[in-house]
Order: C-alpha cells, then structure tokens, then sequence
C-alpha cells in the first residue's frame, strides 16, 4: 500500500510517495484535501489596503472583530464596518514597513502601529490615545500586564531594542514604578530591533532577526528577566510567528521551526529550500499567518517570487501529522471571521441558483452562526 508523505518538494523525487509540486492541497487526518476556496463574507472592502486585522475575545465569551488601514480602525460586526478611529488626535499614521497589530486584556483592545500613541477600545464606540503610553510596533498580553516593543517615548526615544510593560492589572498606567510593577528596559545581548513579540504560557517571547530572548516574571524590582536563547536565529515578521499551545511555530531566516522555550527545533526539512527559492525575499517582512485550531494547520502567506508585491501563496502545515501543503490565495490580510451564519431563508436573496454557492462543504462553518471561519 501506498503511504502519501505530502508535499516535499525538498525530498529525493523518486522516493515513495512525495509530492514534489500540488495546488491547493493541504493535509488532514485522512491524508490530503483540497484547499478551503475563497468565498464571499459580506463585508465590503475597506476603504484602503488592510494593515492588519484581528477576532478578539471578550471576558464573557462575546468576539469583536477589528481592521485598519493606514489612516483608520473599523469594526466588522453583521457584515457592517463602523469607523472606530480615535475622535480626537486625527487621522493615524502606519508607516509602510509597519501594521496594527492587537492584544486582548480583559474587556479592553489594545491596538499598535509604531507610528502613533497606542489605542484602547472597551465599552466605547471609538479607540483613544492610551495618555502617557508610549508608541509600540508590538504588544502583547501576559500575566495581566500588557507589553509593547519597538517603542517610541518622551524619555528614551526612539529604540527598537526597548520593552515596555504597563502596571500590573491595568493597562492604562505607564508610569514607571517599584509599587506598580510598571517598568521598561532593553534586549542588547544582539543587535537589532524587536521584531515579533508573543506569548508562550505564563513567559513572553522576543523576536530579532538573529536572536530570541525569553522574558520570565520575576515580580519587583526588575519585574521582567530575559535570557538569550543560544543560537543565531530568529524572524523578520511579526506574523510569521503562531502560538499553538505550548510552543511557537515560526518561519526564520533559512529554516521553519518549533520552539517550546527551550530551543528551536527545525521542522522544515521537506521544504525549506523550496519555500525560500518561491519566496520573494524583499517582501519576507510581509509575511504573515493564521492558525486554524480546529484541524491543527498554520497557514502562512507570502509574496512568492514574481508575485509584484502581493501575498499570492499560503505554506500549510498540519502540526499533529506533521505534514505540510500550500495553496494559492489573494490577501491583504488573515484573519478568523465571525459571521451571522446562514438559513434557507438567506438563499433567495444571497444567490440566484443553487449554482451560484460557494464551493464548500455543507457544515462548513460559513453557514453556521457565530462560528470563527478563516478570512
């Protein structure tokens, strides 16, 4: 019997069972299937090019689903966008090798760019300048304190190597303090800036091009310790890194790798030069995910080579099979969408003919309410 061992195109083409070259396959527990195909979502484009886009989770279970563009914020709720862009402070400021990027902490948004003050949303209908905090490329959320990186303030400047974090249990309170727990510092074991900031249960992980800091709490005074992680690797996106559970998985700058705190693990034997050759390395900065929980797959989305500057392709791996997949795919960016669901009431007015639906499974979650799809 003839075992599939996926798409592989870094391995010998004559061994049994590789797929040296696929379109739209990705693999599942029964081996592979085709791709989910693009469909509708009833949301209208924005009125520029999405810089980054986020489903966030609520204390009590409820989602808000946010976007901006350079110059703005917007809520998707029932297929609506509602302009939430701060009303006092004017139009935002997102430079062209930066994107919002978002982090839960409680009830509250909190949303970066580097280019302005950072933003919170709670029961208001607008974002607002967080006052006294500084601007951020990245944040994050951990242990109740709320983390930025590559920072910008009225003290230290402009330093792409400074960390931040707010008092303990409240996101707002960016005054250093020994009573507070707020604090700042640097990453200057390597050089360069932060460059992707998450989560790895109850520590936070620091990304730079070459090197990879793991920030534990250690409560007052120095509140935050980091150590370097031996090794010169590490990312230059900050999407290109996805928190499974437990562990991290993250495109570097030769190799795919899984890293659970304690080194990084290189998982892309099958085709790591494959990807970097279709890659389009001066967009690599670009890169960004989506982590589908449910069938256990990361997609990743890059410019490929000849592409002109648009994310045109997705690298799939399933990290239960330890199989991967790639598929094409048109993005600005990727995000899990809730939608209002579907009944045969919507039929009518949504598609013409029974011809006209889209290409997918009939309990896809496209039709069920108030259930996360990828977008």
């Amino acid at each position: 019997m003839l075992s599939f061992l996926g798409f592989a195109p870094d391995i010998d083409p004559h061994a049994e069972g590789v797929i040296t070259d696929c379109e739209d396959m990705i693999p599942d527990p029964q081996g592979f299937k085709s791709a989910p195909v693009q469909v509708d979502t009833d949301y209208a484009a924005l009125a520029a090019t999405c810089r980054g886009a986020a489903l966030v989770v609520k204390i009590d279970g409820t989602r808000r689903f946010f976007a901006g563009t350079a110059a703005a914020l917007f809520e998707g709720s029932g297929g609506m966008w509602t302009d939430v862009t701060r009303t006092s402070g004017g139009a935002y400021n997102v430079g062209t090798s930066y994107s919002w990027q978002f982090a839960q902490f409680g009830d509250i948004t909190i949303a970066v760019n580097d280019g302005d003050t950072m933003q919170s949303i709670g029961a208001g209908s607008d974002f607002a300048d967080i006052t006294g905090a500084p601007k951020a490329a990245l944040v994050e959320v951990v242990n109740n304190f709320v983390i930025v990186a590559d920072t910008e303030d009225g003290v230290y400047g402009d330093q792409g190597d400074r960390w931040w974090c707010s008092a303990k249990d409240d996101y707002s309170d960016w005054t250093p303090a020994i009573s507070t727990q707020c604090t700042t510092g640097r990453l200057v074991e390597v050089s360069g800036p932060i460059l992707a900031l998450k989560r790895l249960g109850n520590n936070l992980v620091a990304y730079k091009e070459t090197g990879i800091f793991i920030g534990q709490y250690v409560g007052s005074p120095a509140v935050w310790s980091w150590s370097l992680v031996p090794g010169d690797i590490g990312v230059q996106s900050p999407d290109s890194v996805v928190d499974i559970g437990g562990a991290h998985l993250f495109i570097g700058n030769e190799e795919i790798y899984y890293f659970d705190g304690t080194r990084p693990v290189p998982i892309g034997n099958d085709v790591k030069n494959w990807f970097f050759d279709d890659l389009d390395i001066s967009y690599i900065q670009d890169i960004t995910s989506l982590h589908d929980r449910a069938n256990s797959l990361v997609y990743w989305f890059y410019h490929s080579d000849g592409a002109a500057g648009t994310l045109d392709t997705a690298l799939v791996y399933n990290y239960k099979y330890k199989k991967w997949g790639k598929a094409s795919y048109s993005a600005e960016a990727a995000v899990e969408v809730v939608l209002g669901g579907m009944t045969y009431d919507d039929l009518g007015s949504s598609y013409t003919t029974y011809d006209d639906l889209p290409n997918v499974a009939y309990d896809s979650p496209l039709f069920k309410a108030d259930e996360p799809v990828l977008g």
